[in-house]
């Protein structure tokens, strides 16, 4: 049961987060927030059980912290969507609903080269 709290305490301080990034106007800011937030989001995911969500989120995180870094190539994106999809393969044992939060971290992946910090 303590688990259950913590992991939906950790998982809505990420929700949170999520709703601030969008006042962020910044691509480095907005990709820095959502590592925190990814942060919290990971843990939430790895105390309720949610693996896939867990590895998405540290995966997530190191992306960005390396698209802050350096320039987003297609080689980077293929790369941490095929990161993603492989750490994610064994663990997605729920059916379709395991497969959504690393649909969403490709798609996202996918579109990070996009100019306009609005449309991020």
């Amino acid at each position: 049961m303590n688990a259950l709290l913590i992991g939906n305490a950790f998982s809505m301080v990420g929700c949170l987060i999520m709703v601030g990034i969008g006042l962020l106007k910044k691509k480095n800011n907005i990709l820095l927030a959502q590592s925190v937030q990814c942060l919290f989001m990971g843990v939430g995911n790895l105390m309720l059980g949610g693996i896939s969500g867990f590895i998405c989120n540290i995966v997530t995180i190191i992306r960005n912290l390396v698209f802050v870094k350096f320039r987003n190539t297609t080689f980077l994106k293929i790369f941490f969507i095929v990161l993603q999809f492989v750490l994610s393969f064994g663990t997605l044992s729920a059916g379709f609903i395991s497969w959504l939060p690393l649909i969403a971290a490709a798609l996202f992946t996918w579109c990070m080269d996009t100019k306009s910090a609005a449309k991020l």
